[in-house]
């Protein structure tokens, strides 16, 4: 009995090291493709965002920018952010005038799988998760120096989607639109949900893609 069960025992180790040895049929280890394995080919590039969107119910346009690596063309890791204001006047004239201006600058990381594709024309959805301040100001003549401040931080989440297009193997253009989400954002005569916001706007990628 001890015979037989040594002699299944020593059977069991040979078959599994030829598993282990032997690759299945039809499949190559080296075509394998993983996010973070051996195989990953990360690629630099920088990213410059021009959109338009609402701030405290008023037009405002936000200038941004990232930079980060692609995975294997088909998930993205970059560090950014953005900044926008508005500037709204109440009333103007040579003897009196009245204005207030809202100024919020926040910024990241950004997660943005890819559509695996060499195509043409992809699909890319950046989230930004992260953290920004906000100030208002507001000014009120004709009363010299009356003048209030008032500034917060926020935590923002700002989802989104790219339709971009491969201008060359270094440049890539995308129209898009995004989220804007600042859960608990509060400055003394702003609204609560001031930030949140659609946005719409064009994305230049430059790099190695």
């Amino acid at each position: 009995m001890k015979k037989i069960v040594l002699g299944a025992g020593l059977t069991l180790l040979s078959v599994a090291a030829c598993a282990q040895s032997t690759p299945p049929a039809g499949n190559n280890p080296e075509e394998v493709k993983t996010l973070f394995g051996s195989g990953t080919r990360p690629r630099f590039f920088a990213a410059g965002t021009f959109h338009y969107s609402s701030l405290a119910g008023r037009d405002a346009w936000s200038l941004g920018g990232r930079t980060g690596v692609v995975l294997n063309r088909t998930f993205a890791l970059s560090l950014g952010g953005s900044f926008l204001t508005d500037n709204h006047y109440r009333n103007s004239n040579a003897w009196t005038s009245a204005s207030n201006q809202l100024t919020v600058a926040y910024g990241g990381l950004y997660l943005e799988p890819l559509l695996p594709t060499t195509g043409l024309v992809h699909l890319a959805f950046p989230v930004l998760i992260g953290g920004g301040a906000a100030s208002s100001r507001d000014w009120d003549y004709p009363t010299p120096g009356a003048t209030h401040f008032h500034s917060d931080g926020f935590f923002i989440v700002e989802p989104g989607v790219n339709v971009e297009v491969n201008l060359t193997r270094f440049l890539i253009v995308g129209l898009g639109a995004t989220y804007r989400y600042a859960p608990n954002f509060k400055l003394p005569g702003v609204s609560d949900t001031a930030l949140n916001s659609f946005t719409t706007g064009l994305t230049l990628k430059v790099g190695n893609f």
